[in-house]
């Protein structure tokens, strides 16, 4: 499966892990990555968390703090600050992201189950993304 495919596929679903109780945007970065190419182990509790303790990112990743004149590539883990909500958010990034539009698609992006939609944005309370080294 590519990107294409899994969001033609999922754009408009709601995803439980099979262990949690809701759905979860840490959730939806998980089975995104699954499909495509490799399995990642949870956030440690949030998504906040996998940003500031960098797990479960291995050597495999590069972690690129935000800057005005940086954007992410097309399957970069997107992470969001407590500004955004409490746990933070995650995302994965779609393409054409460029200085002024973010693109992106997440899971509970509200907070109220909302299924997986594709969005874009600017940048506010973005802390940066994981990439996967080549």
């Amino acid at each position: 499966m590519n990107h294409k495919q899994f969001n033609l596929e999922y754009i408009g679903k709601t995803y439980i892990e099979p262990w949690m109780e809701n759905v979860e945007c840490v959730g939806g970065v998980k089975l995104y990555w699954k499909k495509l190419w490799l399995n990642i182990k949870a956030f440690w509790g949030s998504a906040i968390n996998g940003w500031n303790t960098w797990c479960p990112f291995d050597s495999k990743w590069k972690r690129v703090e935000y800057k005005p004149w940086l954007y992410p590539p097309q399957w970069a883990i997107l992470f969001w600050s407590e500004k955004r909500c409490k746990f933070g958010h995650t995302a994965y990034s779609n393409k054409f992201c460029n200085a002024n539009v973010l693109r992106y698609t997440d899971l509970n992006w509200t907070g109220h189950r909302d299924p997986f939609t594709a969005r874009f944005t600017w940048y506010s309370n973005l802390l940066g993304w994981y990439c996967l080294i080549k």
